[in-house]
């Protein structure tokens, strides 16, 4: 429940503030420690409240009532902080005495709302017990569902896809393996992880095939042959589901199998059936069961499994007698089916295709009279059907909600086009059904991660996260808990691999250490959403001006905003203020348009040579100057106004934003730091990338909690004072340097630029190599120079914690031995090096490197020959910009390569010696900006391998994929 989340939150973050100047003051300091204690009590009651309580509309307003309470005692103590902040020693005791008013009354009202929770609980109660008295009990209603869910039915639910994904975990059940093999079937919730379950469950047992499923193709083939359904001696299915009974689990396991129960039975009662074991133990009921399928091949199902601890207590029953016996599992936590057998990788379940997502939600708005018949969509509808289906991304319980709804409603293009442009999820019964299901998996979070979660919310739909950001913006609003020997932004790595593991979040791209990008499923940010609005945690504001249209907005007065944090993402070119942010604690523009530059659009890569371009020449975009002015924001942590093209100035509140820990104005116009602020105590993360800013006030320069600095070019005066910093991007070599004391011990990623007029002689490598060699933390380093000799890779290669290097520049030396490269390094790009040898044969040895990109004249030598035994771990290779006219693979180098890319290399015409050789282990191959000669060979190499299909679209790019096991080629011209 998130208003017990915002409880507990605040209680951590109360417990972690010292209150000392207040010692002396009496009575303040026992109010402090009765509000602990009221918040406490408050916990515990709503940790304790029934579900099925918190339904009714009085516990909703009561529970409102505990929200708001929870942002007032979040508004007292962190405005005490600002007060303290803001007035002189002398006037402070009129803070504290005005304080502890506060604190006061801050107890005296949540005393009431225990008081009154209690009250409207204990009549929910008596109700309960009224209802149950004319009806089953709740522990009755339970072993139904248990019984119910247990029989492995579909009953006359349309089938649509998972084909290929039966066939696969068929594969499994039947693999000759002998060992006890756990499958576990993993995916966000809705996905149909227990559909696929079911449909391989009744193509193994002997259970008759009852309902629309008995007309699946799989089942009407494969099914019926004697050695599939006869494979298991015995199968049983049971539903897990959270807070499960391990006596009945075992039960229903044991019944289904056909295990004697003469010494357990049922119990009937007056008030219905009770299930009970008599003159078990539960240690005698797991032996028995445990010597009743040792000696038999088993298939078990354990449907929807939300922890690891009731695996260990079930798999005490299941031996391992190397007879082939399987365990199905069903669970939303790639964590939990790794735990149960860690030799046997989670079956990742995808979301429908295009295609499927259409015909299942065909079956659903236009169901045929007889199953085996094609539901028919008219032709004037189609085109709205797709759309609308895409809202769904291939979720096929959001597909089959969809279907239902539009079933009901009017086949008319007017009513579907309605009902497109206003579709919200938590505006129907069963869309907030869809979403009930769905937010299962949030309710399991901790406190912490809840929140965490609900950021999510702030990004638009199926949009590219990147993940470096996300973990910012979750340490900037102090979202991640402290924990001993670990810094905050470790432990919100930590966070988001867990909500990854839980299927909320699905990563896009992985490096090799940490992950890079994601993405979150429409229907989850709506659920993220929704969950946000109702405790008021961040709203989206698609229009914040009551209905008018964008033409009279600037004559309009925006709407108050009572949400903790608000994401605005419409257009605001006119727009001159936002409404009123006086209690804000994060305001982000949400980037709603492409990059614009000279008033046309540019891709990403272009973003940084344009920017410089406009710079040299003091050229502006065609836009108009806009100037945005901002209300107080004294609370504020987090501020972000990036890629806004024609916010060329913007006026911040001359206040003092001490709790401000985020601020970054990436790839805006602005020309000049807009805080107007002497202190910024809290400050984490500021980024200034891609602005026309060329200084920074000194407050910056002397923050001792800044951690992350992103410049654009900047030499920045000094750093000595930036104690706590662990990236600094973007800097330009200069005399800082060569300050005393200026070694950054906690530095981690280091971005630095080198002009070409500050190195006409060795001193000032020598200064750098001097100091680059005491950053023994360095993870990444990225250096650009003209050239670059020897000595920093001489200073780095006793660096264990530097694992990804970039140098673009001429290695003037050339390329230096293996052993002058950081020990473990696993990242490598080298970029304009001009090395006239092949390189291949000396960055072969590094054992350890995974990924090697070679750009921009990295080596100018004709031949490139990658030698056998070469890069015995690498997984990715990017060759760009190269002038070389052969390219080949030797038998034996590359045997973990899946992915290559190879881009503008118009000198290669003919087909790289040995591409045969990668093609067992290639995943993705990337061809792009190549000349025709090259294409045409690429094209017939794969028509002459019987394993390569060829399809054509549209572009210049050609990729070969590998989705499943069979090498694709996809040309682009």
């Amino acid at each position: 429940m998130a208003e017990g989340a915002l409880v507990s939150f605040l209680l951590s973050k109360l417990n972690e503030l010292h209150f000392p100047q207040i010692d002396h003051i009496c009575g303040v300091r026992g109010e402090i420690e009765s509000l602990r204690d009221e918040l406490r009590a408050l916990e515990c009651f709503l940790r304790d409240m029934d579900s099925n309580a918190r339904e009714e509309m009085t516990v909703k307003n009561w529970l409102r009532s505990v929200r708001d309470v929870a942002y007032e005692a979040e508004d007292i103590v962190e405005g005490y902080v600002i007060q303290v902040h803001r007035y002189s020693p002398l006037a402070r005791p009129f803070t504290y005495n005005s304080f502890g008013r506060q604190i006061k009354d801050l107890n005296s009202k949540i005393r009431k709302i225990t008081t009154e929770g209690d009250r409207y609980v204990s009549m929910l109660r008596a109700m309960t017990r009224g209802e149950a008295s004319s009806s089953s009990s709740v522990a009755d209603d339970r072993d139904r569902y248990i019984l119910r869910r247990s029989s492995s039915h579909l009953g006359d639910d349309i089938i649509v896809g998972f084909e290929s994904d039966a066939k696969a975990v068929m594969d499994i059940l039947l693999h000759p393996e002998g060992c006890r093999q756990v499958i576990g079937i993993t995916g966000m919730g809705g996905l149909g992880k227990t559909t696929l379950a079911t449909l391989v469950y009744n193509m193994v047992s002997n259970l008759p095939i009852l309902g629309v499923i008995a007309q699946h193709p799989l089942l009407k083939g494969e099914a019926n042959l004697p050695q599939v359904r006869n494979h298991f001696d015995v199968c049983a299915w049971v539903s897990v589901t959270k807070d499960p009974n391990l006596e009945r689990l075992l039960l229903f396991i044991a019944l289904q199998v056909g295990f004697d129960c003469n010494q357990i039975f049922l119990q009937r009662t007056g008030s219905g059936t009770t299930i009970s074991l008599h003159g078990w133990m539960r240690e005698q009921m797991i032996a028995e069961l445990f010597k009743f399928l040792r000696v038999r091949r088993y298939l078990i199902v354990l449907d929807d499994v939300w922890e690891e601890g009731i695996w260990d207590q079930i798999k005490a029953a299941l031996p391992d007698s190397n007879n082939g016996s399987r365990i199905i599992l069903t669970t939303r936590s790639t964590k939990i089916a790794l735990y149960a057998d860690p030799r046997s990788p989670p079956y990742e379940l995808k979301p429908l295709t295009d295609e499927e997502s259409w015909q299942l939600f065909l079956t659903k708005a236009f169901p045929p009279l007889n199953p085996q018949d094609r539901a028919i969509c008219p032709n004037e509808l189609q085109d709205l059907g797709h759309q609308l289906c895409k809202k769904c991304g291939g979720l096929p319980l959001a597909l089959v909600v969809l279907g239902g709804i539009v079933s009901g409603k009017e086949k008319h293009p007017v009513v579907w086009s309605r009902l497109l442009r206003s579709m919200n999820w938590d505006s129907t019964e069963d869309g907030r059904r869809c979403l009930d299901i769905l937010a299962l998996s949030y309710h399991d979070l901790s406190y912490y991660m809840k929140f965490c979660f609900l950021y999510l919310s702030a990004f638009p739909h199926e949009s590219e996260i990147s993940a470096s950001k996300l973990t910012k913006l979750w340490t900037g609003e102090d979202l991640i808990e402290r924990r001993e020997r670990q810094i905050t932004e470790d432990t919100a790595a930590d966070y988001l691999e867990e909500l990854i593991q839980r299927c909320l979040v699905k990563v896009v791209k992985r490096g090799q250490r940490s992950v890079k990008r994601v993405r979150v499923h429409g229907l989850i940010t709506e659920l993220a959403r929704s969950e946000a609005r109702e405790i008021q945690f961040l709203h989206v504001a698609d229009n914040l001006f009551d209905g008018q249209t964008s033409s009279d907005a600037d004559h309009s007065q925006p709407q108050h905003v009572n949400h903790r944090r608000l994401v605005l993402s419409q257009d605001y070119t006119h727009l001159h203020s936002i409404p009123s942010t006086g209690k804000l604690r994060a305001l982000l523009f949400s980037e709603r348009r492409k990059f614009h530059s000279f008033g046309y659009p540019v891709n990403g890569s272009s973003r940084f040579r344009h920017h410089w371009i406009s710079k040299l020449f003091n050229v502006r975009p065609r836009t108009s100057s806009v100037s945005l002015a901002l209300t107080e924001m004294n609370y504020i942590r987090v501020l972000e106004i990036e890629e806004q093209q024609t916010v060329f100035r913007l006026k911040l509140p001359k206040c003092s934003m001490i709790h401000l820990r985020y601020f970054g104005i990436r790839n805006s116009n602005l020309e000049r730091f807009p805080l107007h602020t002497e202190d910024l105590p809290r400050l984490q993360t500021l980024d200034i990338r891609g602005t026309r800013i060329s200084k920074l006030p000194d407050v910056v320069w002397r923050n001792k909690t800044l951690r992350h600095l992103y410049l654009n070019l900047m030499k920045p005066p000094s750093i000595k004072d930036l104690i706590s910093l662990q990236t600094l991007s973007g800097a330009l070599y200069g005399e800082w340097i060569n300050e005393e004391g200026m070694m950054r011990s906690d530095l981690r990623k280091l971005g630095l630029s080198v002009p070409c007029d500050d190195f006409p002689d060795a001193c000032c490598w020598s200064n750098l190599a001097a100091w680059l060699e005491k950053l023994k933390n360095l993870n990444v380093l990225k250096l650009s120079a003209d050239k670059i000799p020897w000595r920093i890779f001489e200073v780095t290669s006793t660096h264990d914690q530097l694992y990804k290097l970039n140098l673009e520049g001429e290695l003037v030396d050339g390329l230096p031995g293996v052993r002058m490269f950081p020990r473990y390094i696993t990242d490598l790009t080298l970029s304009g090096s001009m090395l006239e040898l092949d390189l291949m044969p000396s960055l072969g040895g590094l054992r350890s490197l995974r990924s090697l990109k070679l750009k921009d004249r990295a080596c100018r030598n004709r031949a490139v020959v990658v030698s056998a035994g070469g890069f015995p771990e690498l997984q990715y290779l990017k060759l760009s910009d190269l002038s070389m006219l052969d390219l080949s693979f030797e038998i034996g180098s590359l045997p973990r390569v899946s992915r290559f890319s190879i881009k503008s290399c118009k000198t290669l015409t003919k087909l790289p010696d040995g591409l045969q050789h990668l093609a067992r282990t290639l995943q993705v191959l990337k061809i792009k900006y190549m000349s025709p000669d090259f294409l045409r060979v690429i094209k017939a190499w794969g028509q002459t391998n019987s394993h390569v299909a060829i399809s054509m679209i549209e572009g210049r790019e050609l990729q070969l994929l590998r989705p499943s096991g069979t090498l694709t080629l996809v040309s682009v011209e």
